[in-house]
């Protein structure tokens, strides 16, 4: 993955993750994520009764987008992405809670369960590094 795509997920807080009901119409839902780099998995949090937590165990598959927490209008950044929100027993779901309470150690108090989304794909636009610059990175393997 790119040194300045890492960068920005590592220091930016909210995203905001589109799936689909049960009819085919887009549902999104803003929360708190934590970015490991290593595996390319984005974490967060909430609750497995929740709307968006029934509706991502029948369709895991989602895309979404996260902005800067401080928007420079004179240097837009910001990232879309999509990927495979994983099942509780994936492999890759080991440590999950660690990552996430490291960045969110309040959210310990908080009700809910940590959820995993594999990134499979990423397109960057950093307005800092010119006009309508783009950055893009797919999976090109399984971790």
């Amino acid at each position: 993955m790119d040194d300045v795509i890492t960068y920005f997920l590592q220091n930016q807080s909210v995203v905001t993750i589109c799936c689909v009901d049960e009819y085919g119409n887009p549902y999104c839902f803003p929360c708190f994520y934590a970015f490991n780099a290593d595996k390319g998995l984005l974490y967060f949090k909430t609750s497995s009764s929740s709307y968006h937590s029934l509706l991502l165990a029948k369709k895991p598959e989602i895309a979404g987008s996260i902005l800067p927490d401080k928007l420079n209008v004179l240097a837009l950044k910001g990232i879309q992405f999509e990927g495979i929100v994983l099942s509780p027993d994936d492999f890759l779901m080991q440590n999950s809670s660690r990552y996430y309470y490291q960045k969110y150690p309040l959210a310990l108090v908080i009700p809910g369960e940590v959820f995993a989304i594999e990134l499979t794909g990423i397109k960057m636009t950093d307005g800092a590094k010119g006009f309508g610059k783009k950055i893009t990175w797919k999976r090109t393997q399984v971790v």
